[in-house]
């Protein structure tokens, strides 16, 4: 099996067949590349809001008892970040909203978002004046970022969790570190605030098996 570099596991950007995390997301999807230009001037407030569902069938919740979690794109230098949330209450989407503007604008009522329906997105945006505009439904081809940016995080998450060896309940530490690595990665972290003055890590990285309790004794192969 070919060596999976630091540098291929911060984002798992470029498909490794060998790599087993890329084969965990590689679920193929229709792309549309090209189908707006970022570097256009009417993007240069544009935030994309998309609330997902992360527990899985059986209910298990992410730990620190987190159910969801929202995406959010600055489109222009596509900066994105994961938040997850406890509840999909206007309150911790409000939260993550202003975090995430935090540090390029103070006036919020200058930036258009592109998001659904849902009342806690639309009670944000009415909160700091924001004029909203719904992605039209069905279209992929005009919602391409809204969606593609969700799909993005879904298969980080997957690739992450696998490399890591970690149990799904690390999601909301693993998205954190995934949309933090991506944007480094693709130089979007760059564009907004310069050059990165911290150590970044892989989810997993320098971390050791700790043995259950219910397990007394341990073999000698054991680590």
């Amino acid at each position: 099996v070919k060596a999976m570099s630091r540098d291929h596991q911060m984002c798992h950007r470029d498909f490794n067949p060998d790599c087993p995390g890329c084969n965990a997301k590689a679920r193929n999807k229709r792309r549309y590349k090209g189908s707006f230009d970022r570097a256009h001037p009417k993007h240069d407030n544009e935030v994309t809001l998309d609330q997902v569902g992360l527990t899985d069938v059986v209910g298990t919740m992410g730990i620190g008892n987190y159910k969801y979690a929202v995406v959010l794109c600055k489109l222009k230098e596509d900066w994105w970040a994961f938040t997850p949330l406890k509840t999909l209450a206007a309150e911790e989407a409000d939260l993550a909203f202003r975090q995430f503007c935090r540090g390029w604008t103070e006036d919020f009522s200058a930036v258009l978002v592109y998001c659904d329906a849902h009342t806690s997105l639309v009670n944000v945006c009415n909160k700091h004046s924001i004029l909203r505009r719904p992605p039209p439904p069905g279209r992929p081809q005009a919602n391409a970022v809204l969606e593609r940016k969700t799909g993005v995080a879904f298969c980080g998450l997957r690739a992450m969790l696998v490399t890591g060896c970690l149990p799904n309940c690390f999601w909301p530490f693993v998205g954190r570190a995934f949309a933090l690595n991506t944007c480094i990665k693709t130089g979007s972290y760059e564009a907004m605030f310069g050059t990165p003055e911290f150590q970044t890590f892989i989810p997993g990285e320098l971390v050791f098996f700790k043995p259950a309790p219910t397990i007394l004794t341990q073999a000698k192969t054991d680590s």
